[in-house]
């Protein structure tokens, strides 16, 4: 798989490593007084996507056909893939997933519709400087589950990475 092929579909695997997102507290657009369902929404998600880590180090295809929506797409490069075009990526792809650190991550609930936002980097083999993206998921619960419909991965370059000074967080 050439570089920049790896690098879009390891861009889906940011989607499993952003679980950082708290119910109620930092890392969510939930008020203290949320509801017990807007906590346990917030709370099925982060699951997910600690599952979603785990399926995707094990190249676990069977996972992420429960969890894709069958209208998932994939944005965030040059191209862009459906659902099949991942699962056939994830089945002929080999190799361990970099860890990840996630941080600015936000889980915003709209019944069932959920926005998870946030700010992602990890690290390549070979590589000194942490590969760094902005990410947008969009999850809606269909049937009382939730399914991931579409993930958008913006890459940030070298220079927008260092541009920030070291603490600093986005608005």
């Amino acid at each position: 798989m050439g570089p920049s092929r790896w690098l879009g579909f390891a861009l889906i695997s940011l989607i499993g490593a952003c679980s950082t997102a708290g119910a109620g507290g930092e890392g969510s657009d939930l008020a203290p007084q949320a509801s017990k369902a807007s906590v346990e929404a917030a709370q099925e998600l982060r699951q997910l996507q600690h599952q979603w880590r785990r399926a995707l180090s094990a190249r676990d295809t069977a996972f992420f056909r429960t969890v894709l929506a069958d209208e998932f797409l994939l944005t965030g490069d040059a191209t862009t893939q459906t659902k099949t075009d991942f699962l056939l990526e994830l089945a002929d792809s080999s190799g361990a997933v970099p860890a990840a650190r996630a941080e600015e991550t936000n889980i915003r609930l709209f019944g069932d519709i959920a926005v998870t936002t946030g700010l992602v980097r990890y690290d390549l083999p070979g590589n000194p400087t942490p590969v760094t993206s902005r990410f947008t998921e969009v999850w809606v619960k269909r049937e009382g589950r939730w399914l991931c419909i579409h993930g958008h991965y913006n890459p940030l370059s070298v220079v927008q990475r260092l541009e920030r000074p070291q603490g600093e967080t986005a608005p």
